[in-house]
């Protein structure tokens, strides 16, 4: 597998964006169907570099899983519309390979959003087998004003035979006052250097508000660099307020990537922008430092 990693540079101008971001929904849409088609059909004739094993190749384990382990220090700020209070947020992450026996990653928050606080610590952790890959992931924070009290969730990425892994999973998620859901359900194929990947996700607030978003992925895959765009649309569980989750429309498209310098340092980046129905948009910007060791 080629280890994620890529740069990224992407200018956000929030008038009719609403227009364009409609338009790369469908040429989305459409740019997947015609792939998975055109993949399932030539795929005796394409050599594909896969992130995970191959039905033909079961017996391997995902690059991944073999490559070496960092540590990044990041910082994101969010500026919204409606004269909402910006946010900032400051993490450090850890990925620690372990090869045949799994992979780890932590990662530790301070989020500073509605002239409040929180922290949080995350972690998950993959481990392949001959069909594919079971990971898990749980989180929590400390009296919490925005950020989620309780996390937990699992996800089975499997290997198929067809030229694409399909992918389940169910996230749970309590909050003070609240508690959401999460089901979703994916595809990705890998296409030389590229990997495109759909996945909808169903959720639901206190089992009474539900909904669909639909998540569109193209990434480049380099050696050591990476680059990503991601558009995303439906109706989601968000926190407005300190304690306060409605389900709105949401709508994101985002650009990330990393940039190695050599094979120690490395720049990650992350552009997006998102609509949170009639209530705000954000403007954010994320970047990090990331040291392999």
């Amino acid at each position: 597998m080629k280890v994620f990693e890529g740069a990224c540079l992407l200018y956000f101008y929030p008038k009719d964006m609403h227009v364009s971001l409609k338009k790369l929904y469908y040429f989305l849409q459409a740019f997947l169907v015609i792939c998975l088609v055109l993949h399932a059909v030539n795929l005796k004739a394409q050599t594909i570099s896969v992130a995970a094993p191959s039905a033909s190749n079961k017996a391997s384990i995902p690059g991944i899983f073999s490559s070496k382990p960092y540590v990044e220090v990041g910082l994101s700020f969010d500026h919204l519309s409606n004269q909402y209070a910006s946010w900032r947020g400051q993490a450090i992450d850890v990925f620690m390979p372990l090869q045949n026996r799994g992979l780890i990653y932590i990662q530790a928050l301070r989020a500073e959003r509605y002239d409040q606080e929180d922290n949080s610590i995350y972690g998950a952790y993959s481990y392949p087998i001959q069909w594919g890959i079971l990971a898990t992931e749980l989180g929590h924070a400390s009296a919490p004003h925005f950020l989620s009290e309780h996390l937990y969730g699992l996800t089975w990425t499997g290997y198929s035979s067809y030229g694409f892994n399909y992918l389940l999973g169910s996230k749970q998620t309590q909050y003070t006052d609240s508690r959401t859901a999460a089901d979703s359900l994916g595809l990705e194929t890998y296409l030389g250097d590229w990997r495109l990947a759909y996945v909808a996700t169903h959720s639901d607030l206190n089992h009474i508000r539900s909904g669909w978003v639909n998540k569109y992925q193209l990434q480049w895959l380099g050696t050591i660099n990476r680059l990503g765009l991601t558009y995303a649309l439906g109706d989601e569980p968000t926190v407005l307020s300190p304690n306060n989750l409605v389900n709105t429309q949401v709508e994101t498209i985002q650009l990330d990537g990393v940039y190695a310098f050599n094979k120690t340092y490395a720049l990650t980046g992350v552009l997006w922008h998102t609509k949170q129905g009639h209530f705000y948009q954000r403007n954010g910007i994320q970047f990090g430092l990331r040291v392999s060791y």
